[in-house]
């Protein structure tokens, strides 16, 4: 059995690279716990998966050196995505990385109004459809690849004929590979880029600190415009979705529980009765 004293003399000035050392890190370390090997219990790689671990804990990683230099805090959010809060630029920042792999990013703002912005594509106006929106006709040919779904017609037009955000809106909606989309959705209180099937290898930080920047000047030019005639308050369920999501998992595993409870209860009933009536 190895001890503490070993295992620390053994891994303290280690220079290998993890994908060289893990399985051996963990080797020693179950037997550092008296446990049997993974590969003494488990033949068939069921149940102890190094690879799988190894991946999270890489994008765990990699995602931390996306975020963190911006001053965010990162969590683990649901089973292997990253959640990151914070205040940057002045700005509170809350991001969310999931299974898609989807990336949404906010960022605070005190304007108070809807709109959509997204390349032109069905899953856009099915979006368009359930917020009951209809595409703007675009004179700009720069900007006749996208789609716009707008609360206030006359306010969004003016923010698009603003240069310098016209040039950060098109830079964040810049698909990137055949399968990424790409929207920018200004909703009461915060600016969200989403960006959907985006690869990992994309969230890097130097495209983080793009993203953030395009973001602020997005922000910035549309607080400077008039205000829009046209308002909406933001739903709790915005709020929670933008700033603690985990807050929804609780009531969702509730109503998972209570449905397999349920399904359990009416698989019970027929074998009662059944033995009920054998009982007479």
């Amino acid at each position: 059995m190895l001890t503490p004293e070993q295992f620390v003399a053994h891994w303290a000035d280690t220079r290998l690279k993890e994908t060289a050392s893990c399985v051996t890190h963990f080797d020693d370390l179950y037997e550092l716990l008296g446990h049997p090997k993974p590969a003494h219990m488990d033949k068939t790689g069921e149940k102890f998966a190094y690879q799988a671990a190894w991946m999270i804990r890489s994008r765990q990683r990699q995602l931390d050196d996306a975020f963190t230099p911006l001053g965010l805090a990162g969590s683990m959010y649901l089973l292997n995505g990253r959640q990151y809060h914070g205040t940057a630029g002045g700005r509170r920042v809350d991001a969310y990385f999931y299974r898609g792999p989807t990336l949404d990013i906010y960022l605070g703002t005190p304007l108070k109004t809807r709109l959509g912005i997204g390349t032109k594509d069905t899953v856009g106006q099915a979006v368009a459809g359930l917020m009951n929106r209809r595409s703007i006709a675009l004179d700009d040919p720069s900007l006749r690849h996208l789609s716009v779904f707008p609360l206030d017609e006359a306010w969004s037009r003016a923010l698009l004929a603003d240069p310098t955000a016209r040039a950060a809106l098109l830079r964040l909606t810049a698909d990137e590979g055949p399968f990424e989309l790409r929207q920018v959705i200004l909703q009461p209180e915060s600016l969200l880029l989403r960006l959907h099937h985006t690869r990992q290898s994309n969230v890097t930080p130097e495209n983080m600190r793009q993203w953030f920047n395009d973001l602020l000047t997005v922000a910035r030019a549309a607080e400077g415009l008039p205000p829009p005639q046209q308002t909406a308050e933001a739903s709790g369920l915005e709020h929670t979705t933008r700033s603690n999501r985990n807050a929804l998992l609780l009531p969702a595993l509730g109503i998972a529980f209570a449905l397999l409870c349920g399904l359990s209860l009416c698989a019970l009933v027929p074998i009662a009765m059944i033995l009920l009536s054998g009982g007479r």
